[in-house]
């Protein structure tokens, strides 16, 4: 079939039967079409009709994003769905969100005002608390307590028990055993974990990361333990016993608990971590308020 078409002043003949039988494999544009995705495009302003740069416009709910062009164009592409929501926004403008069906062509409207931050649901149990956000000292503490190994006793605990000495706080713990002496005692107090039955006492102190030496023992007696437990004791090596067993409190006794910020409790190898582990069954942690160490 000839089909005049008009070309200026000339009428050119088109044979369209022939093209149309000669590639048969041609469909109409519209069965083309990918209807897979949608396309939205035009331009975003503010109140006046100036451009607006730097504004995103994102599909919901999918990676699918693009910032307008200095002229305030923009161009995006996304998966085609039904009630599909687009959110148009940029810092010191209130955000727009439009709800298309399907390809769409416009000019969205910018008005300037509060630009509102998503909201944000804190989960973590274990943060950092923000009074101390100010100083890194107890990071370590809030590190392993959100591992959730061992015991620990902060601040507001430690008030509540308005502790009179150090060895006050650990009482009560589960696994933990205080047998306390009166002040002055030559007994003294014997701090003791279920899970910790050596002798001398496996049990290490630390204040603010370092470990507290016990005082009056020599290293060689202390590691000597047959020496201690099986020989036949004299009247001074049973004083030196007591003495030995109560050298964990003794370390505690040196620390003021009004300096005492948070304390750490690890009760036997299964929660000791690898920083207060060197060969030792258990620890107390002791750390002080900022200023009193």
């Amino acid at each position: 079939m000839l089909v005049p078409v008009h070309r200026g002043s000339w009428y050119l003949p088109v044979y369209v039967g022939w093209m149309c039988s000669a590639l048969p494999g041609l469909r109409p544009l519209a069965a083309q079409a990918d209807t897979s995705h949608v396309t939205i495009s035009g331009t975003v302003v503010e109140a006046g009709g100036a451009a607006v740069e730097g504004a995103e416009v994102r599909f919901v709910g999918t990676d699918s994003k693009v910032l307008t062009s200095v002229d305030g164009a923009f161009r995006l592409i996304g998966p085609r769905r039904p009630n599909l929501l687009v959110q148009i926004r940029r810092p010191g403008y209130s955000a727009q969100l439009l709800k298309l069906d399907g390809d769409w062509r416009g000019t969205i409207l910018l008005e300037r005002g509060a630009f509102q931050l998503p909201e944000i649901q804190v989960l973590a149990r274990y943060a950092k608390p923000a009074r101390y956000a100010a100083t890194t000292k107890y990071d370590d503490y809030f590190r392993r307590r959100r591992l959730g190994l061992g015991q620990f006793i902060d601040h507001d605990a430690i008030e509540r028990r308005m502790p009179l000495r150090t060895e006050n706080i650990l009482e009560g713990q589960a696994g933990i055993r205080v047998s306390s002496r009166p002040p002055g005692s030559a007994d003294g107090t014997v701090i003791s974990f279920s899970r910790c039955n050596e002798f001398p006492p496996a049990i290490n102190v630390y204040v603010d990361g370092r470990k507290v030496i016990p005082e009056g023992f020599p290293l060689a007696m202390l590691n000597n333990q047959s020496a201690i437990m099986f020989a036949r004791p004299t009247p001074e090596e049973l004083v030196l016993r007591k003495r030995v067993r109560a050298m964990v409190g003794e370390m505690l006794d040196r620390v003021n608990p009004r300096d005492i910020e948070m304390v750490e409790i690890f009760r036997g190898p299964g929660e000791l971590p690898a920083e207060f582990n060197d060969g030792n069954c258990g620890a107390v942690v002791i750390w002080t308020r900022t200023g009193s160490a």
